[in-house]
């Protein structure tokens, strides 16, 4: 680990112990500004409204399509899924749909 710089140098070799600075956690949950489910990073709203089966899975080594990981399966996440349907936000002018599925690859 030593010598490896966040932005600029080589990264730490897959599996490799590294040091938290700061928690950030992405969440579906109700929306303050209008109905339905909006996207949440931390403290702050980012997007919506979404219908209220928004989610999260995981997608694993094996191909498959997993809700939950466990600590000892954390290590085979390929990519975390993320699902949603927007919605119109009851607006008269508007009424939709569309659903948005996006797989975040990580690059651990």
């Amino acid at each position: 680990m030593r010598g490896w710089q966040a932005e600029y140098g080589n990264v730490p070799d897959r599996g490799s112990f590294v040091r938290a600075y700061q928690l950030l956690t992405y969440r579906f949950a109700p929306s303050v500004f209008g109905s339905g489910t909006a996207l949440w990073r931390g403290p702050q709203e980012l997007v919506g409204p979404f219908a209220e089966d928004a989610a999260f899975s995981y997608v694993m080594a094996d191909g498959s399509v997993s809700s939950t990981v466990t600590g000892a399966k954390l290590g085979e996440v390929l990519a975390i899924r993320v699902t949603a349907t927007a919605i119109d936000d009851g607006d008269d002018r508007f009424e939709f749909a569309q659903d948005y599925e996006y797989d975040v690859e990580l690059r651990n």
